[in-house]
């Protein structure tokens, strides 16, 4: 294990305890766009994750998903989300997460995801495969008749929304909505659900999730089927099993 994912480890699990002491208890909230909160809770918690990172790596760039970037022109940046389901955890939902990835040149190449409340920690590095606490972990083998499909929230904004749906779930067993980039990634990875469509996430959502179906043979694309990158901010992941149908839904809603 490198040292950066020892690092990255570390700053996941102290952002945790701050996570876990607060959660549950009355806190404060403020909008920071139309329908997007933000708490004391996810600053506080993007300060201990930076004061780690910057401790070991300070000549590392930075893009945090409350402080924003810091580019100190290196080829290696940090990305971070202290706080991934920032709703879920305001209203005392368990699904949230921790998330720390480290890009080379605009691709992820390592990073943590940490659920505090279910003490999972997932790790990955590229080339290396995908862990839960240290254990290998693969996606699922269901078919798409068999599946879970989580669709995010975003998309049901969407003028043809119901439309989607219905085509989505005419292909798979069920739909869910979790709220969480982190939890809905880690879950492909490790099996629990069978496919992502996301719609619009911000960059520290995805920048470990992406990189741990992958590495766990899974499959991330854009809705054409096309390559996935860093720049988002629309994606779809699978366990690869049915991903082509999936495409071919998305292609079908334009």
């Amino acid at each position: 294990m490198s040292k950066e994912l020892n690092v990255a480890i570390e700053a996941a699990r102290e952002a945790g305890k701050i996570l876990l002491k607060n959660f549950g208890n009355p806190i404060t909230a403020k909008h920071k766009t139309a329908g997007e909160l933000v708490t004391a809770i996810d600053i506080e918690s993007e300060k201990k994750i930076l004061s780690i990172l910057q401790r070991d790596f300070p000549d590392y760039s930075v893009w945090a998903e409350e402080s924003g970037q810091e580019d100190n022109e290196s080829d290696y940046r940090w990305i971070i989300d202290p706080l991934d389901g920032t709703h879920n955890y305001f209203f005392g939902l368990p699904l949230f997460g921790v998330s720390i990835a480290l890009a080379k040149k605009g691709k992820s190449e390592l990073g943590a995801i940490l659920l505090p409340v279910f003490n999972e920690l997932f790790t990955v590095e590229r080339g290396r495969g995908a862990f839960l606490n240290g254990k290998p972990i693969r996606v699922s083998k269901r078919q798409a008749s068999e599946s879970v499909v989580n669709i995010c929230s975003s998309l049901l904004r969407l003028e043809n929304s119901v439309e989607l749906l219905n085509r989505v779930k005419a292909l798979v067993f069920n739909t869910r909505f979790f709220g969480s980039a982190v939890f809905q990634l880690s879950g492909i990875a490790c099996g629990r659900i069978d496919a992502v469509i996301e719609g619009n996430e911000k960059l520290g959502d995805y920048a470990v999730g992406h990189l741990l179906v992958e590495e766990a043979g899974g499959k991330v694309s854009n809705f054409d089927g096309g390559p996935f990158t860093l720049r988002g901010p629309s994606y779809l992941a699978s366990s690869g099993v049915f991903h082509d149908e999936l495409v071919e839904i998305m292609r079908g809603m334009k």
